[in-house]
């Protein structure tokens, strides 16, 4: 609708809380009665919120190391310890001005604790006793009933 003396368009007009084009309708005490809609916008709320439960993801749960992880573990265990073992070895040769031996003996060495940090990590996932097993455990424990604790 628009104002014929200045072309400006006017308000709207006063709608119900669903926006549809009748206007509020109002009691004796100038409240508003109870009309059909707002039933049935109740009963919409109630089944949209049971639809939304329904089709809730369950909560995630922490998934601890993959083999992926474990694998990466080992590798950077390995290159830790030849890395440390020929920093050694160099700065040993460095100081005394020997040749390459300190060197070679120490990247043995770091090699060799590299293998020994790496095949203990394996031994504690096999024993399941790495961090993630132990993670997984705990897991498991809360999410344990009251009731099977009693048993």
């Amino acid at each position: 609708m628009l104002d014929t003396a200045h072309e400006i368009p006017l308000p709207p007009q006063r709608t119900t809380d669903l926006g549809a084009a009748r206007p509020i309708r109002t009691g004796v005490a100038g409240a508003m009665s109870e009309d059909p809609f707002s039933d049935r916008l109740k009963q919409l709320e109630h089944r949209l919120k049971a639809a939304d439960t329904a089709r809730a993801e369950p909560p995630s749960r922490r998934s601890g190391y993959t083999q992926s992880s474990l694998a990466w573990r080992m590798v950077t265990e390995l290159v830790a310890g030849m890395g440390l073992g020929v920093g050694i070895g160099y700065g040993l040769d460095s100081l005394f001005g020997t040749i390459p031996l300190f060197l070679m003996l120490f990247a043995i060495l770091g090699f060799a604790a590299g293998v020994r940090t790496m095949m203990r990590t394996a031994d504690d996932v096999k024993n399941k006793r790495s961090e993630a097993a132990l993670l997984r455990d705990a897991d498991a424990t809360s999410a344990r009933s009251p009731d099977r604790d009693k048993e």
